[in-house]
């Protein structure tokens, strides 16, 4: 057979990682026979590893019109045209590959993570049952299946046979299948998270007790483990105990201490703040939205974020905080120039070199100040966010109110459960209480040196469950769901926020 020999060598050579040896053997294959399929596949495999995409692409044309039924070849292409990005015609050369072979398995997981990341989760779920159909023992098949009903279970109720599916997954995680704990690797737990999630959701009470047993009895191996297991706890009504489980890597304290807290720690307690330069909002009634980062942070996001809210909310001003202020990174007064006019004001604070954690929660410890010297409602946000509507119309819908927040009833993580990103508080009594207790709370571990992250999140959910179990005449309200969106491809959010690497998006 035609550079059997060569081919067999460039593969080995292949899967050594010798590329130039094995490119070299693929090209003299082909120059022996043009159209080897298997050589032009593996060659595009080849080049598409060195990120040479066109070249790939360019190789596996010349064997699909001289085989345009080869398998390999069209699912070659897809994962070629995947990595590029151009999904619509990388599902195309999947469903191509899968009419030629109805069980092409691995053409199907692909065109269902592509299904899925495109949020066709009913198009995923009907490719992996298809592949449970015709392999009804196959982990991979049920485990692609279970991940995708757990997002389908919040659209919609499962059939009969989606339910069995998800109960099968449940059992074998329960039961430590080593063939299903292979596929879930370490994230036992967080798969455990997500079926008792959907459960709940499916009014499944049996099973999603099952699952939080599961959880808080599995190993645990990573920090994530903790706070989804100590999530669990919570669920089962074991409060302290959850944020025992979870105190050496969240801040946490029994909820019983957060009343004397409150008391030892109000506004004059924090004094020992920094003296804060600038001005606070000028005199009105409006609703002032409040951010506060660092000299750099606000050199990248300050003057988009501000003029987002500033454009789209006509009843509502907007302050600034800036921390650690370094005119060689950005000069206030002339950046916030063309913002001037009434609505829009900045103060300076320098907290000196600290772990970014006590940056990221400082609004909150300045929150108390603010309120009190304002007498406005007070809505702090991330500054790497951008209004996309109307914040204020929102608001004054939930007016009267003493606190809003944005709660994440579905999240898995004890530290989730409220938006650190999002916090409305109005000048009442109340409101000033509640905002002086999440100020407290945070102050108490960084005036230790203690301070981690989500400090400012969990301070927030701690004093909603602390009034409402201690002083439940308190209006604390919720934020519509759509308040904020963390999904850089969407603006279906009234507020879309950047995290980790998407910052560059805003």
């Amino acid at each position: 057979m035609i550079g059997l020999d060569k081919l067999r060598r460039a593969v080995a050579f292949h899967q050594n990682g010798e590329l130039d040896e094995a490119r070299e053997l693929y090209s003299k294959v082909l120059l022996e026979s043009p159209n080897h399929s298997d050589a032009l596949r593996l060659l595009a495999v080849l080049e598409n590893s060195l990120g040479n995409h066109q070249k790939a692409l360019a190789l596996l044309k010349t064997g699909i019109k001289s085989s345009p039924d080869n398998k390999l070849l069209l699912f070659t292409r897809g994962i070629v045209l995947a990595g590029m990005g151009n999904f619509e015609h990388a599902k195309a050369a999947y469903e191509k590959a899968i009419a030629v072979d109805p069980n092409f398995n691995d053409a199907k997981l692909n065109l269902g993570a592509l299904l899925q990341q495109e949020e066709d989760i009913e198009g995923a779920c009907a490719l992996y049952q298809d592949m449970l159909s015709g392999l009804p023992n196959s982990r991979l098949a049920l485990f692609n299946l279970m991940r995708a009903l757990t997002n389908l279970s919040s659209v919609r109720e499962l059939t009969d046979l989606e339910l069995k599916a998800l109960v099968s997954g449940k059992d074998m995680l329960l039961k430590a299948d080593p063939e299903m704990l292979q596929l879930v690797r370490k994230d036992t737990v967080t798969y455990l998270g997500r079926l008792a999630n959907s459960f709940k959701t499916l009014k499944q009470e049996e099973h999603f007790q099952e699952c939080l047993n599961g959880i808080v009895q599995a190993p645990t191996q990573t920090v994530n483990d903790l706070r989804i297991k100590s999530w669990a706890l919570f669920a089962v009504g074991n409060l302290d105990a959850a944020l025992e489980m979870v105190a050496t890597v969240n801040n946490t304290l029994p909820l019983h201490r957060m009343g004397a807290l409150l008391e030892r720690n109000k506004i004059g307690a924090l004094r020992a703040l920094p003296k804060v330069d600038g001005s606070w909002p000028n005199p009105s009634s409006n609703p002032v939205v409040f951010a506060a980062a660092t000299a750099d942070y606000v050199s990248l996001f300050g003057v988009k974020f501000a003029s987002s809210i500033l454009r789209t909310s006509a009843a509502l001003d907007v302050h600034l905080h800036i921390l650690n202020p370094d005119d060689t990174i950005f000069k206030p007064a002339e950046e916030f120039l063309d913002l001037s006019g009434g609505r829009f004001t900045w103060t300076t604070e320098d907290v000196g070199e600290r772990d970014r954690a006590v940056y990221a929660s400082r609004r909150f410890l300045r929150l108390p100040e603010i309120l009190q010297f304002c007498q406005r409602q007070i809505i702090c946000l991330d500054i790497d966010s951008i209004a996309n509507d109307d914040i204020g119309h929102v608001i004054s819908s939930l007016v009267p109110f003493d606190a809003v927040t944005y709660d994440r009833p579905n999240e898995i993580y004890i530290n989730q459960q409220v938006a650190a990103g999002f916090l409305a508080v109005s000048p009442t009594d109340f409101g000033l209480r509640f905002s002086n207790l999440i100020a407290s709370y945070i102050n108490h571990f960084e005036s230790r040196g203690e301070e981690k992250w989500y400090v400012d999140q969990m301070a927030i959910w701690m004093a909603k469950l602390w009034f409402q179990d201690y002083e439940p005449s308190g209006r604390i309200k919720s934020a519509p769901t759509n308040f904020l969106n963390w999904d850089k491809s969407s603006q279906s959010g009234l507020i879309s926020t950047a995290k980790g690497g998407d910052k560059n998006w805003i």
